[in-house]
């Protein structure tokens, strides 16, 4: 259930220092239907068929809605968890964001940004305004602890030993104080008592936040949650959930956590609350019952425990019922017992079984038998160099046995290839259809086409970049880098960049982009006049990153690249997670938009040269908008252009006959990343660049 209008449940109207959730108003937005038809395959069912005049969309909205990703709403949650070090070094990624103009350097749409075309329609979304008083003016005061506090608790509770000095109306972070009223001094001193120990804490003047501020914006979030546990929300993870409110799916041993996910973020002409709901998942089964399951199946197919153990939880994330905190499995110590004696953070040693009351059994190696080996041996029997495409029928879809194989036709014997499960044509009635899609998805391996889209684009390279994390080496991480090479976007070069832990991704790219121009240049004998890259996989806080070094750097890399021959650079960020819903009203009903509308006003920045798209048509739920932010743009493509563009491009997806999320060169560039991530963890053979092997 969602609450596109109206108060969210359980929430006062009024809040405290100064600001008020209101009722939600309309706002503008706009809806493209596209002519350029798929050339090459008609449209089915379930698919969208483009008119013949291109339509933009301005959408109507109640309040201003747009909003980001989940982390900017992990803001207490963060704080709270954090050591102190951590606290000091991060300042919340979203509001980094927040500040950075890019639409200051795009003079062709500094007057405006919105798409002229099309059809306008009223929608509705799930932002609520909040108002603040418009003079008013909050105190900022660091906290400091001599000698150094790094628990969160302790050092709120130190704090407010002294509430009465700056009263109960006030939000701390951990680090920071925020009053409605100057305290008598701008620097206090006092001392708080800690067991048997004094501390002194140190209050001193900051700085002063006007209503606006993103400093400030921070503040309001930490509020707002606060709130969530006044509702007896319990906090698991980054989000707030209603345990009390929990269903049980006992056949599948699972069981459902209501709850919300919320942001007060500043949008374009005023700032808004977005509220959606969200879900917990949690299996009933433990990490205990799990090694208890792969022990028994051990003993009756004769398979090594400690191997499958480690494959089926390493990666996974766990939940402590205890502390209601979630934790990823990075690896097992098969060497350290329960009875293993460790040190706890205050000096005192304890066994890890005195620790949680609990039992953890480790079980002995067996024997193995190796399936993944025997299909390689078969593979190598019948190699040849003429082989073009090796399929695959395996008897299950055990990800060990797939990812063997995919590792040894990727990396050792480079030929594409196409895993199928066996059981997938065991149905008669569906037979024909599956077949289809499978020779479908071959003739892409081998470099086929199977329908095009006219970009409007003349002599234009467009590049899809996302980046993905090896579930083996958790320090590495894989970025994806796909590039057109023909103007009709039926061909593609396809290369990975393997890079360690705070490694530069550019460096990786100049060699990407030069292998892929290389190839443009093979294919149409000269190179491309314009380069649009979308940029998916971009944390919050990493856009100034993004425009201080990483276009520079691609600009420095084209421009040795092309000579003295002119070139022109579009960068666009493409953001997949966001919680913004948009809703039209039919019969009385709130109805998902129909696919190819647009938002582009209210609901966006006025810093930024940015729009949503609903690309997709969805049967069940509410469809989620993709988020593109234009930071770079010597092509100076229009806001008609760019919004049609990016549409179309959602079409140009191999793998599925339907419309995607996001443009074709993103997706397949996060497929490769994910392969190379989940499977392979090596980069693949430079034979297999000019192929979609990873589909």
């Amino acid at each position: 259930m969602r609450y596109p209008s109206g108060h969210l449940p359980g929430l006062s109207k009024g809040i405290h220092l100064g600001i008020r959730v209101s009722s939600s108003h309309l706002i503008l937005g706009h809806h493209l239907q596209d002519s350029n038809e798929r050339q090459g395959q008609d449209s089915g069912p379930g698919q969208s068929t483009w008119s013949d005049t291109p339509q933009t969309c301005y959408a109507w909205s109640r309040c201003s809605p747009w909003s980001r990703c989940s982390r900017e709403l992990q803001l207490s949650a963060e704080l709270q968890a954090a050591t102190l070090k951590g606290r000091r070094a991060w300042c919340g990624g979203v509001f980094r964001d927040l500040v950075v103009n890019t639409r200051q350097y795009l003079e062709h749409v500094r007057g405006s940004k919105a798409g002229s075309q099309g059809k306008v329609v009223k929608l509705f979304a799930n932002h609520f305004r909040v108002t603040s008083c418009p003079q008013w003016i909050a105190y900022k005061y660091n906290i400091d602890y001599m000698p150094d506090i790094e628990n969160g608790d302790v050092r709120e509770s130190l704090l407010f030993q002294h509430e009465a000095l700056f009263g109960k109306c006030h939000i701390f972070d951990g680090n920071s104080l925020l009053l409605p009223c100057a305290l008598p001094k701008s620097k206090t001193e006092l001392v708080s008592h800690f067991k048997d120990q004094l501390v002194k804490v140190t209050i001193e003047f900051s700085s002063e936040l006007t209503p606006t501020s993103p400093d400030r914006l921070r503040y309001y979030n930490i509020l707002f949650r606060k709130i969530l546990k006044i509702m007896k929300l319990r906090q698991v993870g980054r989000n707030y959930y209603n345990k009390e409110k929990a269903e049980e799916i006992r056949q599948h041993k699972l069981e459902i956590w209501p709850g919300y996910v919320t942001s007060i973020l500043q949008y374009e002409n005023s700032m808004t609350l977005c509220a959606d709901v969200n879900h917990k998942l949690l299996r009933m089964e433990t990490a205990y019952d799990l090694i208890m399951r792969i022990r028994e199946d051990a003993k009756k197919k004769g398979i090594d425990v400690k191997e499958q153990v480690s494959k089926e939880l390493v990666g996974s994330i766990v939940f402590t019922k205890f502390n209601n905190k979630t934790y990823r499995v990075d690896a097992i110590n098969w060497k350290e017992t329960p009875k293993t004696i460790f040190k706890k953070s205050d000096g005192t040693k304890i066994t890890f079984m005195e620790y949680y009351k609990k039992m953890i059994y480790l079980f002995s190696r067996l024997e193995v038998s190796d399936t993944v080996n025997s299909y390689v041996t078969v593979l190598k029997k019948h190699d040849s160099s003429n082989t073009q495409m090796v399929v695959c029928v395996l008897s299950s879809d055990r990800k060990e046995m797939y990812d063997g194989i995919k590792k040894y036709l990727c990396v050792n014997c480079p030929i594409p290839s196409q895993c199928v499960v066996a059981r997938t044509l065991d149905k008669p009635q569906t037979l024909m259809t599956i077949a289809t899609k499978i020779a479908q998805q071959m003739n892409c391996k081998m470099g086929g086409a199977l329908w095009k889209v006219q970009t409007g684009l003349q002599n234009a390279m467009f590049i899809g970049i996302d980046c993905f994390h090896d579930i083996v080496n958790r320090r590495k991480s894989i970025a994806g880098f796909v590039a057109s090479v023909n103007e009709d976007l039926t061909e593609w070069f396809s290369q990975c960049i393997i890079q360690e832990s705070g490694q530069e991704l550019v460096n990786g790219l100049r060699a990407c982009l030069q292998e892929a121009l290389k190839l443009w240049y093979e294919r149409n004998s000269l190179l491309p006049y314009s380069i649009i890259v979308y940029r998916d996989g971009v944390g919050d806080g990493q856009l100034q990153a993004l425009i201080d070094y990483e276009i520079p750097q691609i600009v420095s890399s084209l421009k040795s690249i092309f000579n003295s021959q002119n070139f022109k650079l579009t960068f666009i960020v493409v953001k997949k997670r966001i919680n913004t819903r948009f809703f039209v009203e039919s019969q009385g009903r709130l109805q998902n938009p129909l696919p190819g509308t647009v938002v582009d006003v209210e609901l966006t920045r006025r810093e930024w040269y940015d729009f949503f798209i609903v690309s997709q048509s969805v049967k069940d739920g509410t469809v989620t908008p993709t988020h593109y932010n234009v930071i770079h743009d010597t092509v100076r493509l229009s806001p008609d252009t760019v919004q049609c563009l990016t549409y179309r491009l959602c079409h140009m997806y191999y793998n599925l006959p339907g419309v995607i999320r996001v443009p074709a060169p993103c997706h397949y560039a996060h497929k490769l990343a994910y392969l190379v991530g989940q499977s392979i963890h090596e980069e693949p053979h430079h034979s297999l660049s000019n192929r979609l092997f990873y589909l």
